[in-house]
């Protein structure tokens, strides 16, 4: 690589491979605070939920490349993405079953992307 000139963009596939270890490290998370939370693992349906959404797509383009990492990130507006763990906790801590449909309103429901689509999502904001 000569100096000065850029990386080619990160492809799908790549955006891929981080969603994949986004989820690996959430399980890690889990683990760790197991006693805490009640539970050794959660839900395998909001794990593959989280293991779809394109985190990528929801934050500004120079951010992209950060989408999967366990932190928040700012959206525009003052508003951010939530970490990824908090947000497949806090979906798993919904307990939703295959027939339920989540509707996020308000004004942090993009802050906040509910990642589940058992059957449906809204987002109104």
């Amino acid at each position: 690589m000569s100096v000065g000139h850029a990386m080619k963009p990160m492809s799908e596939a790549h955006f891929a491979i981080l969603r994949r270890h986004m989820v690996e490290v959430i399980g890690i998370q889990v683990d760790l605070a197991s006693e805490e939370l009640g539970k050794a693992a959660l839900d395998e349906r909001v794990l593959a939920a989280m293991r779809k959404v394109p985190r990528h797509c929801f934050v500004p383009s120079f951010l992209a490349p950060l989408a999967y990492q366990d932190t928040p990130l700012p959206i525009g507006f003052d508003k951010t993405i939530s970490q990824p763990f908090i947000v497949a906790l806090m979906t798993d801590l919904l307990g939703p079953e295959p027939h339920d449909s989540i509707l996020e309103v308000g004004p942090t429901s993009v802050r906040q992307l509910i990642p589940v689509r058992f059957s449906r999502l809204e987002t109104v904001v």
